[in-house]
């Protein structure tokens, strides 16, 4: 595979704007892209153009795209939705079979005069079978949680947490569309500093991302007093929602002379191997080696807002933290520049580990069938959707929790798993769980 950053997105490809907070999930031989469409944050200003909602793309090689839908529309003012504007940071995150889309709405625009809390962002929930859609919005009603830029990730023991910017994060229950535990702030800038990533007037984490490898959680995160550049917070906890410590320098990112003028920061000249304008909230993919990559969106020097371009990088991880090298081996603390390869040929995809064991909630007397997935969790830390055989049904007549075990064949290999359901009389008020 052959590719140069800056990527430039073509015409077919929102007429050549592209996107900000890129996120890529792959699945087949193909890679499905979306982000913040046009005209971004300057949208909610008054600007002619409103966003359509959340555009699909699709791609093979990085090169042709193919739009596959807006999976979700932004519905007509009539329709007196909640989920009105913004349409920011939207991700999609693959969970017992099915595909949950987060992204940040409000129903009245931020700058617009007495929005008060209708005019704050808040994270939309949906839902779908197939990543094309349709998808089906779980938070009619409200939003999961005041706040912007949310981030799914599960654990090795199947919990999964929600992450927003500030930076906070909560257990949720996804199929419930409901967070189960009180938000907590687990990163902050660091105070009374004026370093990159330290407390100033405006400034402060955005664009969480998290990951574990090697027993280690890596949280990504965004900050833009010096441009926009990423940071790694790292945890060895039991949980992520403790331990948390922020690494010194940046991780990748560009520095630019107006953003440290305007927050009051140092411009370092040459501080990064190659000279964008801006550098930031990445995703983290399986790359065409099988291996983790980062994508980011970025902005040469001369740049408008309405011509993002988009850099991708191979992650490697050494002493226990990633980092990027570019073609000639080189460690650089930003996107690569110019024409980078790999032999992509051969995938050296890491051998499979153990199946996931799943939960799930229900009244009594509901009625529930099993999923038919559950995921297969890889040496590396990727995860593969994968079909599951339960032995005998859960218990609904009453109160109490069932365990059903399971089995994923993968490969000649069998991978036990645990299925635990628990039946109660009525499911907490999704109210009490989403306060702040």
């Amino acid at each position: 595979m052959i590719w140069s950053n800056p990527i430039v997105y073509p015409q077919s490809v929102e007429q050549g704007r592209g996107f900000r907070d890129p996120f890529f999930l792959k699945e087949g031989d193909c890679w499905y892209l979306t982000g913040t469409m046009y005209p971004h944050f300057e949208g909610d200003k008054g600007a002619r153009e409103r966003t359509r909602g959340v555009p699909l793309y699709r791609t093979r090689d990085f090169v042709h795209w193919e739009l596959i839908d807006i999976i979700l529309k932004r519905p007509d003012p009539s329709e007196g939705k909640w989920y009105q504007n913004y349409f920011w940071a939207p991700e999609l995150f693959l969970y017992n079979g099915r595909y949950y889309l987060t992204v940040s709405c409000s129903r009245r625009g931020h700058y617009e005069k007495d929005a008060g809390v209708d005019g704050l962002q808040a994270v939309c929930l949906a839902v779908a079978d197939r990543i094309e859609g349709p998808y089906q919005v779980l938070t009619e009603k409200e939003p999961l949680l005041i706040g912007n830029d949310a981030h799914l990730f599960r654990d090795e023991d199947g919990r999964v947490y929600l992450f927003a910017s500030g930076i906070i994060c909560a257990e949720i229950d996804l199929e419930h569309a409901r967070l189960t535990g009180r938000p907590q702030q687990i990163v902050t800038p660091v105070a009374g500093s004026r370093a990159w990533n330290g407390q100033r007037d405006g400034v402060g984490f955005e664009g969480p991302y998290v990951i574990k490898r090697n027993g280690k959680y890596l949280l990504f995160y965004s900050t833009w007093a010096r441009g926009y550049e990423i940071g790694i917070a790292e945890s060895s906890a039991d949980s992520p929602l403790t331990g948390w410590r922020l690494q010194k320098a940046p991780f990748y990112g560009a520095m630019n002379r107006e953003s440290c003028r305007h927050y009051g920061a140092e411009y370092e000249e040459g501080y990064y191997a190659y000279n964008y304008r801006e550098a930031g909230h990445n995703s983290v993919f399986l790359g065409p080696d099988g291996g983790d990559w980062i994508a980011a969106h970025v902005f040469e020097h001369g740049d408008g807002d309405d011509r993002i371009k988009l850099a991708i990088d191979r992650l490697q991880y050494e002493e226990g933290t990633a980092c990027v090298r570019d073609q000639n081996g080189k460690l650089v603390n930003g996107p690569t520049h110019g024409r980078q390869f790999i032999d992509s040929s051969h995938p050296p995809y890491a051998a499979a580990c153990k199946a996931l064991d799943t939960w799930a909630w229900c009244r009594i007397g509901e009625s529930y069938k099993p999923p038919e997935k559950t995921e297969l969790l890889f040496e590396n830390g990727w995860r593969k959707s994968c079909g599951v055989s339960w032995e005998g049904a859960a218990d609904l007549s009453r109160e109490g929790t069932s365990v059903i075990n399971g089995s994923v064949f993968y490969e000649g290999t069998e991978y036990p798993c645990k299925l635990t359901v628990s039946v109660q009389k009525e499911l907490p008020n999704r109210k009490e769980t989403m306060q702040l």
